[in-house]
């Protein structure tokens, strides 16, 4: 069991509160560029809507992986002490890039229309979605409701999808089709 002050001081230093502002990259004592990591708890409340904490642990390396994983659950457990939630799920992102906080120039550049694509296992021959928001709808094919991957930028996205994701069994994966669809489709 966590002492009461223990968890406080920990929470503390997960809000960022240990330091003025949360660091995102430190040099160590060596001189090297250390990069922190983004951790994600993740449950479901009671009508069922996801519900996720976030906070920054230190940079996860081959030396610490493990004990980083450790810590992870340690915190993890600490925070269902505090909660009524199941926060079941979690994650690390080894690598953050901060996205762009200019807004696009283009008005149709949305996130309620994406492109949903679809993609198979090709070993379970399970498919996988993912969406991306604010599709480029010069890329429509003819039938004006999926992405043309015959050329150019349509092609491009087919080819690196196989060659760069695979499925969560690990498998490889092949492009299947990318839809245009709207917020609630």
């Amino acid at each position: 069991m966590v002492k009461f002050d223990k968890l406080i001081k920990m929470l503390a230093l997960f809000r960022g509160k240990a330091h003025s502002q949360p660091r995102q990259l430190a040099l160590s004592q060596e001189g090297v560029v250390q990069m922190t990591v983004r951790a994600n708890l993740s449950g479901l409340d009671f009508s069922k809507e996801g519900t996720k904490t976030s906070f920054w642990m230190p940079t996860i390396t081959a030396v610490n992986f493990d004990a980083q994983l450790t810590a992870l659950a340690t915190f993890q457990a600490s925070l269902q002490g505090v909660s009524l939630i199941a926060y079941q799920g979690r994650s690390m992102d080894a690598i953050t890039v901060a996205r762009e906080t200019n807004k696009p120039a283009d008005p149709y550049a949305q996130r309620e229309a994406k492109w949903l694509v679809s993609y198979r296992d090709t070993v379970t021959e399970i498919v996988y979605n993912l969406e991306v928001g604010g599709p480029d709808l010069t890329l429509l094919a003819s039938d004006g409701k999926t992405m043309d991957v015959t050329a150019g930028a349509g092609l491009t996205f087919a080819n690196d999808l196989g060659v760069y994701l695979q499925s969560r069994a690990g498998n490889p994966v092949t492009f299947i089709q990318a839809l245009h669809v709207g917020r609630n489709n």
